[in-house]
C-alpha cells in the first residue's frame, strides 16, 4: 500500500502551503513588483518586494495588517533587529525612483522614495551634499541622525510636502498648515489627530523638550513650533520617523543652495540626555505612535537607537 506521501509525489499533488506561502502566493498575486521569499523559520518569515508604483506598497500594507506581518523599509538601521514578528522589507530604490522639477514652481522638485541624494545634488539641491549619496531619499528622511535639525529649524531640510501611506490604509498629503490647512485634514483620521498633537504639543514634557537646543525626541512634535515665527509644516513631523510612522510615497522637496550637516556636527545627543528629559521625550513619543500606527504594522524600533 502505498504512502499518502508516495501517492502525492506520483500524482503530482502539492502539499497546503502554511500560513507564509499563502502570504507570498497572495501578495505575489496583487502587486505588479517583484516578491523575493527568504523563508520561514522558527515561526518567522521574512521576504523583500521591489515595489513598481505605489499601488503595490499598498497591496502589501493591506496583506500585513491582515497576517500581522511588519511592512520596514529597507535600509532603515533601526529595524534591523526585528525577529519576533514576520518581515516584509520595502525596497523602493529599485523602480521608485522618479524625481523631476515641477513646472512654474522654481526650485521645487517632486522625489519618489527611492531616488538616490546624489541624484538630487547633481540636479541642484545642494543641501544633499556632504550627506551618504547612495542613500535614497526615504531612507535619508527616516534616518534619525541625519534629520536631527535643532528644535524649531526643520524647515531648513527643504522638505515642502510628503505623502503617506497610514497604518490604517489611508494616503494623505502632509504639508504647511494654515491657508492649505485642507491638505493636512483631507481624511477623518487627521481630522481627529491633528488636534491631538496640538495638544500633545502643549504638555509639560514638549515644553520641556521644546528648551533644548536638539529635539530630544524619536518623533519631531517640534514641526509644530517652528523658531522665528516660521510656518507650521506637517510633513517635517516626519524627518528622522524612523520608518516606524507611515510609508512616505513621495516628497516635494525645494533646492537650497547650502549644503546643511546634521547629525556630526556633535556627539549622538541621545546618549547625552537626562534622566528626566530623557522619560518626558519617550511619553511623547509612545503617545505619537499610538496615534499613528496604534496596531504595530509599522515596525516599533528600540526606544534607544
Amino acid at each position: 500500500m502505498q504512502s499518502e506521501k508516495r501517492r502525492a509525489f506520483l500524482t503530482g499533488r502539492r502539499q497546503p502551503l502554511g500560513e507564509w506561502g499563502q502570504f507570498i502566493n497572495r501578495l505575489s498575486r496583487r502587486v505588479s513588483g517583484d516578491v523575493l521569499d527568504f523563508g520561514y523559520y522558527d515561526g518567522v518569515g521574512s521576504a523583500r518586494l521591489l515595489p513598481r508604483c505605489t499601488a503595490d506598497v499598498r497591496q502589501a500594507r493591506r496583506l500585513c495588517a491582515e497576517t500581522n506581518t511588519k511592512l520596514v523599509l529597507a535600509g532603515v538601521e533601526q529595524a534591523q533587529a526585528w525577529t519576533e514578528h514576520s518581515v516584509l522589507w520595502v525596497e523602493p530604490e529599485t523602480h521608485l525612483t522618479r524625481f523631476q522639477a515641477i513646472e512654474d514652481q522654481p526650485g521645487k522638485w517632486f522625489v519618489q522614495p527611492g531616488c538616490k541624494l546624489k541624484d538630487l545634488v547633481e540636479a541642484g539641491l545642494h543641501q544633499f551634499e556632504g550627506a551618504p549619496p547612495y542613500l535614497s531619499v526615504a531612507a535619508w528622511l527616516a534616518d534619525r541622525v541625519l534629520c536631527d535639525w535643532p528644535t524649531g529649524q526643520l524647515a531648513a531640510s527643504g522638505v515642502l510636502y510628503a505623502s503617506a501611506l497610514l497604518a490604517e490604509g489611508s494616503h494623505v498629503t502632509l504639508g504647511p498648515f494654515g491657508t492649505n490647512s485642507r491638505l493636512a485634514l483631507e481624511l477623518p483620521l487627521l481630522q481627529k489627530t491633528v488636534p491631538q498633537l496640538f495638544e500633545l504639543g502643549r504638555r509639560d514634557q514638549a515644553l520641556a523638550c521644546q528648551q533644548q537646543v536638539l529635539w530630544p525626541g524619536r518623533y519631531r512634535l517640534d514641526a509644530l513650533s517652528p523658531k522665528a515665527f516660521g510656518d507650521i509644516n506637517l510633513a517635517h513631523l516626519l524627518l528622522g520617523h524612523g520608518g516606524d510612522l507611515v510609508w512616505v510615497e513621495w516628497l516635494v522637496i525645494e533646492a537650497l543652495t547650502q549644503p546643511i550637516i546634521v547629525g556630526q556636527q556633535q556627539p549622538p545627543f541621545r546618549l547625552m540626555r537626562a534622566a528626566d528629559l530623557q522619560a518626558n521625550a519617550l511619553e511623547l513619543d509612545e503617545a505619537i505612535k499610538q496615534l499613528f500606527d496604534p496596531h504595530g504594522i509599522y515596525p516599533r524600533a528600540n526606544q534607544m537607537l
